[in-house]
C-alpha cells in the first residue's frame, strides 16, 4: 500500500497507489467511473480504466513520457495559441493529437462542469 500527499487536494493519502488516485481524478474530471481491476486480464473486450458514456479512457501514469517533453517544447513556443502535439509512427496511417487536460475539457464543453458538480478549482487536469 502506498501513501503520500495528494498535490491536487493537499491531503495525506494512505493505502492508495498513485495510479489509482490518478484514475479517480481523471474519472471525476471527465464524468466517468473508475473501473477497479481494469488492468487484470479478463475474458472479453478490454474496457479501459474508466467507464464513460462515449469516451474509451485508458490512463497511464509514468515517471516520464516522451510526449510530455515534446508537448512542453511546443507549448513554450505557442504564445497565446492552443498547443497541440500531433504524432504518427512512420509507415502508419494513424495520427494522434495530444493536448492538456484543461484544454481538452474546455473544448469538450465546460457545460459538463456544473452537471458534474465540480468547483472551478477542481476543473483542471
Amino acid at each position: 500500500m502506498g501513501s503520500g500527499i495528494d498535490v491536487d487536494r493537499g491531503a495525506l493519502v494512505t493505502g492508495d497507489k498513485p495510479w489509482k488516485a490518478f484514475e479517480r481524478r481523471v474519472a471525476t474530471i471527465l464524468g466517468g467511473t473508475r473501473i477497479p481491476g481494469s488492468g487484470v486480464q479478463r475474458s472479453g473486450p478490454m474496457q479501459g480504466d474508466i467507464l464513460h458514456t462515449f469516451l474509451a479512457i485508458e490512463c497511464k501514469l509514468r515517471a516520464g513520457h516522451a510526449f510530455h517533453r515534446w508537448y512542453d517544447d511546443i507549448k513554450s513556443k505557442a504564445g497565446r495559441k492552443l498547443p497541440l502535439l500531433v504524432t504518427r509512427e512512420n509507415g502508419k496511417a494513424r495520427t494522434l493529437v495530444t493536448l492538456e487536460m484543461t484544454d481538452f475539457v474546455t473544448l469538450w464543453g465546460e457545460t459538463q462542469r456544473p452537471a458534474l458538480g465540480l468547483r472551478d478549482d477542481e476543473w483542471s487536469g
